[in-house]
């Protein structure tokens, strides 16, 4: 039987959560059935939900790292969903790669059901072309989220004393005693 684990994160917003999650899995589904063909297979879920995708701790991420052995693939559905810096090359050598790449690596294999290829050859070894895509994809994802950083930063300095600003962020009442 084979046994996946399904990568899933979900950013810190409070908007479509629930509809972002079932995405996610509904595609690393599809791409376990690819996979297992006629085979027998089952999926254990690792859901982040609630966290930055250039957080070193992320408890479900972590929770895999640690049962890492028990799985035949890992599958996130896209690079950006399984890391957004710099950790998600170096956890991609410590846990799915044997002798950094150039060993056949017969543990848990990291696949994405969505925008990239496989990172492996036939015989087990990294591919390099595909290691390649995949550096390229986690610099890019990492680009995107100091953008939206720096977007939203400069929407919050600019309505920063307006009227809009007050109603969203109203804070304590006067004269409250509660401490945040």
């Amino acid at each position: 039987m084979l046994l996946f684990a399904g990568i899933v994160r979900k950013s810190p917003t409070n908007k479509g959560i629930e509809e972002s999650v079932d995405i996610q899995k509904d595609n690393i589904i599809s791409c376990c059935k690819r996979l297992a063909k006629n085979s027998n297979w089952r999926i254990h879920w690792f859901v982040d939900i609630g966290v930055k995708g250039d957080d070193p701790n992320r408890p479900e991420l972590l929770r895999l790292f640690y049962s890492i052995h028990d799985y035949n693939f890992a599958v996130a559905d896209v690079v950006d969903r399984y890391a957004r810096f710099w950790k998600g090359i170096e956890w991609f050598m410590r846990y799915f790669a044997t002798d950094d790449g150039n060993s056949t690596h017969k543990g848990c294999k990291l696949i994405f059901a969505r925008d990239m290829s496989s990172l492996y050859d036939s015989d087990g070894r990294v591919n390099g072309n595909a290691f390649f895509m995949f550096n390229m994809y986690c610099a890019k994802a990492h680009c995107e989220l100091l953008d939206i950083r720096r977007r939203t930063s400069g929407g919050r300095d600019k309505l920063r004393g307006t009227a809009e600003w007050k109603k969203k962020y109203a804070g304590r009442k006067k004269g409250s005693k509660n401490k945040k």
